[in-house]
């Protein structure tokens, strides 16, 4: 059922703050979300990272394009609506 719920798809930066990270915690982290449908995850150098956001530092990260933000509270609303309506 379409619940019409505000959201909006921000993107995120994930970053990792020394190289065991971003060598080991970042690729691994990639491949989870693609085995999970997730295949728009881009591992970004601490330089491209620096061109989103000048002020972190970091020695690399990951761009989630498609990571969103969703009004939490009008969706468990909406949830205990449902729950109230079919016990």
């Amino acid at each position: 059922r379409d619940r019409d719920i505000s959201h909006v798809r921000c993107g995120k930066l994930l970053v990792a703050t020394d190289d065991e990270q971003r060598d080991v915690g970042l690729p691994t982290l990639v491949e989870y979300a693609k085995r999970n449908g997730v295949n728009d995850l881009r591992i970004l150098t601490k330089e491209a990272i620096a061109a989103y956001e000048p002020s972190v530092m970091c020695t690399g990260g990951v761009l989630s394009p498609s990571t969103g933000i969703v009004d939490s509270h009008a969706f468990m609303t909406s949830l205990l609506a449902d729950a109230e309506e079919h016990g």
